[in-house]
């Protein structure tokens, strides 16, 4: 199996998951494509590699999901963000009602 790029290693890893493990569904949180993404990449990625992909926030309202996620007091910290949206200060920072208004 070619491993050479992104996608062909992703697909691999999937198969591997799917051998190995039996996994045969994968959920996510994807709530919508990203850039120029005609479709969802795991549920691509996961045809190939004969995996459903579960997407249970698809297309759901993101301030609705992050009222939700304070209402019932789940403690979220930014790991990763994105630019420009977001700068490095707001790593290891939690989400709060200050962080979403």
């Amino acid at each position: 199996r070619d491993t050479s790029d992104y996608k062909a290693a992703y697909v691999e890893g999937m198969r591997k998951l799917k051998e190995d493990h039996g996994i045969v569904v994968l959920a996510t949180g994807d709530m919508d494509l990203v850039g120029t993404m005609a479709r969802n990449w795991i549920e691509e990625c996961g045809e190939l590699a004969g995996i459903r992909a579960f997407l249970p926030l698809w297309q759901a309202d993101r301030l609705a999901c992050l009222n939700q996620l304070l209402q019932e007091r789940f403690r979220v910290v930014y790991s990763c963000v994105k630019s420009p949206w977001f700068d490095a200060s707001w790593i290891g920072r939690s989400i709060d009602a200050e962080a979403i208004a």
